[in-house]
């Protein structure tokens, strides 16, 4: 009778872990899935990584002259005129030439100082050479030199500059004003490009920059 009763008491034990076994591991599952936050089907998604190709912008090659007789290894410096960066210098070479490259969708201001005046622009002739202590410049963007990359930098393109920035031409040729500094401080810089366009197609052909 004992060992009846015994073999029933460990019959009804194993019956009721057995019938227990799936609903303990369903609950082990559902609060293993609420404690990560992960489910399933979230956890079949494959990991992606999204990358954007790197932009370049795009430049042309800017050439111009410095004229006030040749200006010969002035120094160039380019800013943009919208950020105040300098974004390239060079110096001048024969027949005060240089070339520099700039992004093509840019305004930029264009300063030429120091140097040597030269009346026939060759390097190797240097009698006829005196100090250059003065700033030239001008303003440049595709815009504004009509789809022809050669300016000129000039007293006469130096000019409308200042009246554009609304200074004294002779204070910023004798570098007592800096044009990068007061266009930096100009909130309008659309007008001033635009009063610069204006002035430049008054002045004779010759002189253009």
């Amino acid at each position: 009778m004992r060992k009846l009763l015994s073999l029933l008491t460990v019959s009804m034990v194993i019956f009721s872990c057995g019938g227990g076994g799936s609903s303990t591991s369903e609950e082990t599952i559902s609060v293993s899935q609420q404690e990560t936050g992960i489910t399933s089907q979230q956890s079949e998604t494959p990991n992606t990584t999204v990358t954007s190709e790197p932009t370049t912008s795009q430049t042309y090659t800017l050439t111009g002259y410095a004229v006030d007789d040749y200006i010969l290894n002035g120094t160039v410096e380019v800013y943009d005129i919208r950020t105040g960066e300098l974004i390239a210098n060079t110096t001048t070479t024969e027949k005060g030439k240089f070339e520099v490259n700039v992004p093509t969708d840019a305004e930029v201001l264009v300063k030429v100082e120091g140097g040597v005046l030269d009346p026939d622009g060759d390097p190797t002739t240097t009698d006829n050479q005196t100090p250059f202590n003065k700033t030239l410049a001008t303003l440049a963007a595709p815009s504004l030199v009509q789809g022809d990359s050669k300016i000129l930098v000039t007293p006469s393109s130096t000019a409308v500059v200042a009246s554009a920035l609304g200074v004294d031409s002779s204070s910023l040729m004798n570098n007592r004003i800096d044009p990068v500094q007061v266009i930096a401080q100009t909130q309008d810089k659309d007008k001033v490009v635009n009063t610069f366009k204006d002035g430049i197609e008054k002045l004779p052909e010759d002189l253009k920059p």
